[in-house]
């Protein structure tokens, strides 16, 4: 019974060792969350004054849940004065699909569609084809703007190649080259500019 608990004992010992025992911090997780962690998209302003700059994780009926630099906060919507957003919204324009190739004897057009998936306006949306040869050689490279909305610029410059959030538009590029010439691979990109 003796050695029963003197065991005992020993036991209680390293389980109190091992509940005192903190975990070694891991510098690199902590700094890569740090560098990958966007920045803050919100900025809150309390009645009290206080400014809280995060991302607004949880949108409650009487509260907010709020990622910050310092960890999760809850702010109850009575205490809020005021929200603005941080993050100014950008143009997201993406193809919608893979697109058609015909190939002629001269030359090769690409048609499809592309969309603007963000929350601003696009301006001079252009889609852009690179014919490729072996060895990544560029052999051809052209360009054509979408069919989009007109706009006149304060400048006086009309352009009808503006694609609005959530609007599609159609595109042809046309690029000449004899169909004698081996391609090995195409890409393609789209490309805008952001405009008052």
């Amino acid at each position: 019974v003796e050695d029963i608990k003197n065991e005992i004992e020993v036991l209680r010992t390293r389980v109190m060792k091992y509940e005192h025992k903190y975990p070694e911090p891991n510098y690199t997780k902590q700094l890569k969350e740090l560098i990958n962690k966007p920045p803050p998209a919100h900025k809150i302003s309390l009645k009290n004054g206080s400014i809280i700059k995060g991302t607004i994780e949880k949108d409650k009926l009487d509260y907010l849940l709020v990622d910050t630099d310092v960890g999760k906060l809850t702010i109850n919507k009575s205490d809020i004065e005021n929200i603005d957003d941080l993050i100014l919204p950008t143009p997201d324009v993406v193809f919608i699909g893979h697109g058609q190739e015909e190939v002629f004897e001269t030359y090769r057009l690409y048609t499809g569609k592309v969309i603007n998936q963000g929350s601003r306006r696009g301006d001079f949306v252009r889609v852009i084809y690179n014919l490729w040869g072996e060895n990544t050689q560029l052999i051809r490279s052209d360009s054509s703007f979408v069919e989009g909305t007109q706009v006149i610029y304060r400048s006086g410059i009309v352009t009808d190649t503006v694609l609005e959030p959530n609007q599609s538009a159609q595109f042809e590029v046309q690029i000449f080259i004899p169909d004698s010439i081996k391609i090995s691979y195409i890409t393609r990109d789209v490309r805008w500019a952001l405009f008052d």
